[in-house]
This record gives C-alpha cells, structure tokens and sequence, in this order.
C-alpha cells in the first residue's frame, strides 16, 4: 500500500497515467495503466484525495473512485495548465493535476478556507431547495391538463409547461398564431421605409422566461434529432443545413409557440406527423 496523500489521472480511452504524492508532495508513485487495470490500481490505495481533468468519462471514474472511499476532485483543465511544469504529456498532466490537490490543500490560509466552505453549504443548501420546488413543479404539472398536453410538443418540458398555463388564461385572446408567437418575442422585427419592408432578428419583446425556455428545449431537440425520421425532425435537420445551427433553434421555438396556441384554442392532441 502506497502512503498516497494526493493522486492525479489523466484519463484516457486505453491507457492511463496517474502521479501520486505523500503528504510532503514527494512523488511516490508515477505510472501508467490499462483501463481494466486501473480500480485495482486505486484499489490498493488508502482514502485519498484523487484528482481528474473534466472530460466525458470523469463522472464515471468519479463514482467508481467514490465507491472505494476517495475524496474525488474534478477541474477543468485551465486550471491545469499553470501547474504542467514540461511539456504536455499525460503523465505531466497527472503531476499537474496530483499539484493542484496540493496546493489547494496545503495553502489556503485558513480563513478563505472557512469562507469558502460556508460559500458551499449555501450554494448546497440552495440545490436542495431548488430541486424541492422542482419536483413540486413536475408534479403540478402533470396534475394540469393543458400542461400535460404542450408537454407532448418536441422541447416543451414541466417547466415551459407550466410557464405557459400559469401566464395565459385563455389562448382565444390570441387571434392567430403569430400573435401569440409575437406576444413571446419569437418574430422577425420590422423594417418599413419607402414602402418597402424588411425583416430582422426576433423582437426578443414580451414574456422573456418563456421565449428563454422555448429556446433552449428547442436546442435539446435539434440536438437529439440526428437520427430521427418525423417530419419535424426531418425539417429541423434541412433547416440545419442550411441556415446553421442557431437560426434552425430559434425558427423550432418559433415554431412550438405556434403549436402551444394550437393546442390550447383546440383543446386537441399533438399529433407529429398531422397534416391538415
């Protein structure tokens, strides 16, 4: 058993290199794993602080790390960076990131570290408050039925849901489509002289959190609708192509404003493929 203080990874596909320090920062341990190889590495290691630059695979390792009683740090690799004292490689990564753990441990003058760390039980305290409301608000919402029925749009989730349903009473306010979507800020602005009349961005005008929420599920649908065969995901994509990302996730928001009017005036179902 290694008397491990601090361990640095650099995660890899294959093969990964890890530096580990004692508590006087001297380094004794410097070597290279496989990846089925490597729980059983950290395995032989007592309870220690174990570094990792974030990438795709941190979180799992993390979990796995936790599981065997390690203290698990992940950063981002800006923060790695000044502490690489040659050139990159992966095991000069691992020392980099074993130093970080560190310095972080050693340095911190013990009043910032009490700041900080009262810093974190809030921020703590405030995740848990919000996931409360948040499963209140999911569960409210699938109490609703107008809710329950915009939430069968593509990128409407609870929170859009809700959103809606809690801030328009009647949709038959609305005369058309395009009022409601232009009530939300999701149409072009207008740009009349001499009779001529050209059009601009969005108007970002009126209810921003929904406009803000419409967005972004419009950006997760975008972004899972590669290997999709509907029709909307079909024009999603040739819209992609063609005008790029951000404008196809705007036109998509503009678009579901459109449906939840619909489905609201209607009082029907959301039906992907309907053709009129």
């Amino acid at each position: 058993m290694y008397p491990i203080k601090a361990l640095g990874i650099d995660l890899a596909k294959l093969v990964f290199s890890i530096h580990g320090v004692d508590e006087h920062s001297k380094c004794k341990l410097r070597k290279t794993v496989k990846r089925n190889k490597l729980l059983a590495e950290v395995a032989k290691l007592p309870p220690c602080i174990i570094g990792m630059e974030a990438c795709s695979g941190a979180h799992y390792w993390a979990r796995e790390f936790t599981k065997l009683g390690h203290d698990v740090r992940i950063m981002t690799s800006k923060f790695v960076i000044p502490y690489r004292q040659n050139e990159k490689n992966d095991a000069n990564d691992a020392e980099a990131i074993g130093g970080i753990l560190e310095d972080a441990e050693n340095n911190l003058p013990f009043l910032a570290r009490e700041l900080l760390n009262d810093l974190w039980q809030s921020i703590k305290s405030l995740n848990e408050e919000i996931l409360k409301y948040d499963r209140k608000l999911y569960a409210l919402a699938n109490q609703m039925k107008d809710a329950k029925r915009l939430m069968s749009i593509p990128g409407i989730g609870e929170i859009t849901a809700t959103a809606v349903v809690a801030t328009v009473n009647d949709a038959k306010h609305f005369d058309t489509s395009r009022s409601f979507a232009a009530w939300i800020g999701l149409v072009p602005r207008q740009y009349a002289t001499g009779g001529v009349v050209r059009l601009g961005r969005i108007s970002k005008r009126g209810e921003k959190h929904i406009r803000t929420s419409l967005i972004h599920g419009a950006r997760a649908v975008i972004a899972n609708c590669k290997n999709k065969t509907d029709r909307t995901s079909m024009w999603v994509k040739d819209l992609v192509e063609r005008r790029g990302f951000k404008r196809a996730t705007v036109a998509l928001a503009a678009k579901n404003a459109r449906l939840i009017w619909a489905l609201l005036h209607s009082e029907k179902e959301y039906q992907v493929d309907y053709v009129k």
